[in-house]
């Protein structure tokens, strides 16, 4: 509980500023690169300063995102990439499952 006050303090106020920045800009692309950036930097620093898991940290940078003034511009703007992101986590998914053994020894199978 300690780990999620400290960082939506820092991110609270940091996060919704920065929004507010780019939303003014109304560039539709910055905007989505800038919550991706926040995303992935939320999430490595939770990896890195608190220990905790990246998924964890890009879940705390969707909270800090998500009580922001400009969230819904953001949930729709951001809705369009779920489906790359369900196609690259599938793909990752897979890609652990690879056997490359298993296609030399079984040619005629597959």
């Amino acid at each position: 509980m300690f780990i999620v006050d400290f960082s939506y303090e820092g991110g609270g106020q940091l996060v919704p500023w920065i929004l507010s920045k780019v939303i003014k800009t109304r560039l539709q692309e910055f905007f989505i690169l800038t919550i991706l950036v926040v995303a992935f930097i939320t999430a490595i620093l939770a990896a890195v300063v608190f220990q905790a898991s990246i998924a964890s940290g890009a879940f705390l940078g969707g909270m800090v995102v998500g009580k922001s003034k400009v969230s819904y511009q953001a949930c729709v703007d951001i809705l369009p990439l779920r489906d790359a992101f369900a196609v690259l986590f599938f793909l990752a998914v897979s890609v652990c499952f690879f056997d490359i053994i298993f296609i030399i020894e079984y040619p005629l199978l597959i």
